[in-house]
Parts: C-alpha cells; structure tokens; sequence
C-alpha cells in the first residue's frame, strides 16, 4: 500500500459550493486528530469539515466523518478513494463552503470523491521502506576500519563509547546482511551486532 509524502491540498468548485481537500500522511488516531483540528481552525466558518483516514500497514485502522451532510454521501467516498488508491497511514479532510445550491445525495458523493481524488493527485505517493536500527560494538583499534563502511550503508550514525566503541545505526532492511558479511570480514569476527529497532517509514 501507499502513503503520500507531505501534505498538499486541492480545491474545486461545484455549483458554487467551494470544496477544499487537504491530505496528510500520518500514522496515528492522534496525528489524524490533531490534523483534522488544525483545519477546522483554519475555517471556523465552513459549514463541514468531513474526513476519512486509513491507519496501518494494511489500512486496518478506518474512520469516515459527514460532518453534518447526509449520512455516508461526504466520509465515505472520501474512503472508498482511499482503498480505491490502495492508500493507507493517511487523512484527507474536505472542507465545504455551501454555495447555495443543493447537490443532492449523488451530488454529494460524486463532489467529495472528486475532491478527495484531487488531492490524490497532486500528492507524490511513495512505499514504505523497513528501517532497523542497529548497535554495533566492536573493539577501539578497529573504529577506522569500519566507520567508512557503515557511512556508505546507513542512514544515520550516532557513536557512543565505554571500555568498546558502539555504533547506533539506522539502515535499509535489506542491506544488513551484506553488512554484517563485510564488518566479519574486516573485523576478524570482532564486532557485535544487535538489533535495537524495526520500523516502517514512507522515504
């Protein structure tokens, strides 16, 4: 499934009704939440603010708001548009200042699909990517040794020292086993590793 990696945001006009979609990549009930309150503050004046969002590795995790319109014409397509994308780890918010004009229950469906499809459009999707964090310890004598061969492979560094000098890095899954056949190879078997952290984030 795919996330989106920075927030963007869309607008249309349907018979005068102005529907502004705003989509986030977030991971948690908490972030949805916090996003959702940051635009309906953004437009206290609005007449709805309906939302979907899908959570989780799978999309497990779904909720769909109407904010006042007719039951399942507003959260919903703005779901089915996330399933439809295969989309998850996501909110989209659709913002509606009534025009004046009734759209009626097709309508409504058809204008926050849209809307949401929209600021599908303009997001650049991207797949998750599992990230491990590891510690590597090994011996004072071999830190010149290794040090160019973890920066060429991981993300991130940070060192730390006591009686051995240890390494806290963040790499690609898939890079650990050419990793440790080459720290082996030119530590003598020194080192030690250990996996601190596995996690999944949209790169």
């Amino acid at each position: 499934m795919y996330s989106i990696k920075k927030e963007v945001q869309e607008e249309i006009v349907i018979k005068h009704s102005r529907f502004l979609s705003y989509a986030k990549p977030v991971f948690t009930k908490d972030e949805a939440q916090g996003f959702l309150s940051k635009i309906k503050k953004a437009h206290p004046d609005a007449n709805h603010h309906c939302f979907a969002y899908s959570l989780g590795d799978e999309g497990i995790v779904q909720k769909a708001e109407d904010d006042g319109e007719p039951s399942k014409t507003a959260g919903m397509p703005i779901l089915e548009t996330l399933k439809k994308n295969t989309m998850t780890n996501i909110i989209i918010v659709v913002v509606r200042y009534f025009g004046g004009i009734k759209l009626g229950a097709g309508g409504l469906i058809r204008a926050y699909g849209k809307a949401a499809s929209g600021a599908l459009e303009k997001a650049v999707k991207t797949k998750p990517v599992t990230l491990v964090t590891l510690e590597i310890t090994i011996p004072f004598d071999l830190i010149g040794v290794i040090e160019h061969e973890l920066e060429s492979h991981t993300h991130s560094i940070e060192r730390r020292y006591d009686s051995s000098a240890h390494f806290i890095v963040t790499l690609r899954e898939e890079t650990i086993e050419p990793l440790k056949a080459d720290l082996k190879e030119k530590t003598s078997d020194q080192s030690d590793i250990s996996v601190l952290e596995t996690r999944l984030e949209y790169l």
